[in-house]
């Protein structure tokens, strides 16, 4: 299976590790949310390359146990980048102004 970011929130199926929700995706890696995995020293979150044989889509998409995980596209942080490129635009606005007045 080749993960891409529109893979993002899918639900996968790995061959040890049971079933995992793909958090995010950063080529040539995918961050994958593995429950099965929480008592773990290292912790339930996997990196793994986004071309990972081991790795199928799950045949189930909708689960509530899943549903509780935050992806890379969850409200928070979508709405935290949008508070950063609003900051980062006005500030390159007023760099603008102040450039023209000098």
């Amino acid at each position: 299976m080749i993960l891409s970011a529109k893979d993002i929130g899918t639900l996968v199926d790995h061959t040890v590790w049971q079933r995992g929700k793909v958090v995010d995706v950063a080529a040539p890696y995918a961050f994958v949310h593995f429950p099965s995995l929480e008592d773990t020293e290292q912790g339930p979150l996997r990196k793994v390359q986004s071309t990972i044989e081991h790795l199928t889509r799950s045949s189930v998409q909708s689960d509530p146990a899943f549903d509780l995980i935050p992806s890379a596209l969850s409200p928070a942080k979508a709405k935290a980048a949008g508070t950063k490129r609003k900051a980062k635009a006005a500030k390159a606005v007023k760099a603008a102004k102040e450039a023209a007045e000098e």
